[in-house]
């Protein structure tokens, strides 16, 4: 399978010049308790209306369970499709039917806005929206809406889900679009819809009995999944596995062991049947509707999750006044914000060769959350990617990584880069279950600069590389930064600004720190959109100066989130 991870922010680095710095021992900061003052609510609140943005969901009824359920579990395998361990009915409260687009759909009712805990399901019709399948838009779900209760849709939104192509996981919906022409449609059952059920595929894993979550179609059999990153709790026995009773989410079942490759599962405690649940989100435990906080609350406190930068730098950087071509603008010696150690040795399977190792007990990891939470293009929780980084001969490093998950199904080999990755062009092999705990390592702490290569029209071009003990590291990675329209570029970094200006001849530059440097604060720059992004926007009707502009970055950098 191939896969490209991008890094939650930044441009590059990889490769660099310049002595070894002595930095203290690596320091193992815990993950912030996401937390959000009553000003940041409000104003995310507030900037979802401004953009037209609404929370919504598709309320799930939860069904009688099904006394003839039987499920299973493997005990010496687990492959990428895990079987299911319990599943339960679920129907939509509300269906309609039109012909759109030449095609008959059918479509299950969706709920514009937050459904506090106890409310009655809004009769409303602005807030009534039915959902289609996913049409050509990325993530979008066409959604319509009788805003005037006429039997006719009359306007559109576009639905946003997190990962896959369901009316069933919508999360928000778009501003209102006006219909050319209303379309007629009719209520229907939901019956009449596809079978859903609420599945639980389970992985047996050394010593526990693991699961995942996930929303399908009844009779589409197992799917692909990239692990079980929850853990089934026993009941009434000590053992994390083996036969007995366990509490897979809101779930109860018994495990008998049937043979030495397959135990049986059958459920004892249901969910109560005409329980409201809310979107189900894979691998995540099931919330009942009103529970969640609506889109832009969860989405902040999701960044706040992953705020600490992977790369961060120890002390603050150095800033050269001036240069030419391939001289330093700034650079430091940086450490991980994130770290990590493998457990127990472990393999990976080859298409040619059998099973060889990946992993050694007590390798050290770095991790870097491989999506952007806070973006407003990339939405659900990032993935973290854990790597190991190697020296095969002297200055010749290479990572392995493994994706986040206490069952592990990725492992990429030989990633180039190993001290400082952002993205991952690889293919994955398969591995055995791989066990990692977070926590304070030994890794290198290589110095990271930015050099200056050359000016275009619109953009400053950097050059950014990384060293260990003075020598660079293969490569180099370019960084565009956008020139603003006095023809200076920001570099905005390590919790500061620097101010960069092209010479009389454009062939060299001039720096100076418009924002002071905070100590262990990112060592990656700015994306260059968000500074672009930045210089086009307007703050009460007035466009940003340069000085403000250098204000906003320097507090989002400060505060982690990129």
């Amino acid at each position: 399978m191939m896969m490209r991870w991008m890094a939650i922010v930044g441009l590059t680095a990889a490769g660099g010049a310049g002595a070894q710095v002595k930095v203290p021992p690596p320091v193992y900061i815990p993950p912030p308790t996401p937390q959000l003052s009553q000003e940041n609510i409000r104003l995310l609140t507030m900037n979802a209306a401004r953009t037209g943005g609404e929370t919504a969901v598709t309320p799930l009824q939860v069904q009688a369970a099904d006394p003839a359920f039987a499920g299973k579990l493997l005990l010496t395998r687990n492959p990428i499709n895990p079987p299911t361990i319990a599943a339960q009915a679920l129907l939509p409260l509300g269906a309609a039917r039109a012909m759109l687009d030449g095609k008959d759909r059918a479509m299950p009712l969706t709920i514009i806005g937050r459904v506090a805990p106890g409310e009655p399901i809004p009769t409303d019709p602005k807030r009534r929206a039915y959902c289609n399948a996913k049409e050509e838009r990325g993530n979008g779900i066409r959604c319509y809406v009788d805003s005037d209760g006429d039997g006719r849709f009359d306007q559109t939104r576009w639905g946003e889900t997190y990962s896959d192509d369901s009316p069933y996981t919508i999360f928000m919906v778009s501003k209102a679009e006006a219909l050319a022409t209303p379309v007629a449609y009719s209520v229907i059952p939901p019956i009449e819809l596809p079978a859903l059920e609420l599945i639980y595929q389970g992985c047996r894993v050394v010593d526990r009995i693991q699961y995942s979550t996930r929303i399908g179609v009844k009779g589409d059999g197992d799917v692909k999944t990239f692990g079980c990153p929850a853990q089934a709790q026993p009941l009434g026995k000590a053992e994390l596995t083996g036969p007995g009773r366990y509490r897979v989410d809101r779930v109860t079942i018994d495990v008998a062991y049937a043979t030495p490759e397959e135990a049986t599962t059958r459920i004892v405690e249901p969910i109560a049947a005409g329980t409201l649940l809310d979107r189900i989100d894979v691998g995540k435990p099931v919330k009942l509707l009103g529970e969640r906080k609506g889109w832009p609350i969860e989405q902040a406190e999701m960044g706040l999750r992953y705020a600490r930068p992977p790369y961060r730098f120890v002390g603050v950087p150095q800033v050269t006044a001036s240069g030419g071509a391939g001289a330093t603008i700034v650079a430091g010696p940086y450490r991980y914000g994130y770290t990590a150690k493998i457990l127990a040795d472990a393999l990976k399977s080859t298409m040619f060769s059998g099973k060889k190792p990946a992993f050694t007990a007590g390798d050290a990891l770095y991790g870097i959350p491989m999506r952007n939470p806070l973006a407003p293009q990339l939405f659900g929780e990032p993935m973290m990617m854990w790597c190991a980084p190697k020296e095969r001969k002297p200055g010749d490093w290479r990572a392995n990584c493994l994706q986040q998950a206490e069952v592990t199904r990725g492992v990429y080999d030989g990633v180039f880069g190993a001290l400082w990755i952002e993205q991952i062009p690889a293919i994955a092999s398969n591995s055995d279950p791989i066990e990692i705990a977070e926590g304070p390592v030994d890794l290198p702490q290589p110095t990271v600069r930015y050099a200056f290569w050359k000016w275009t029209p619109n953009r400053l071009i950097l050059r950014a590389y990384v060293s260990l003990n003075g020598f660079d590291m293969s490569g180099w990675r370019q960084v565009d930064v956008p020139r603003l329209k006095d023809g200076s570029a920001l570099l905005a970094l390590g919790g500061g600004v620097v101010r960069v200006t092209p010479d009389a001849a454009a062939t060299g530059w001039q720096a100076s720190v418009l924002r002071p440097f905070v100590a262990d604060a990112s060592a990656q720059t700015k994306p260059a959109y968000l500074v672009q992004m930045l210089e086009d926007a307007k703050v009460e009707g007035q466009p940003l100066t340069t000085d403000m502009i250098a204000t906003l970055l320097a507090k989002e950098d400060n505060a982690g989130g990129m």
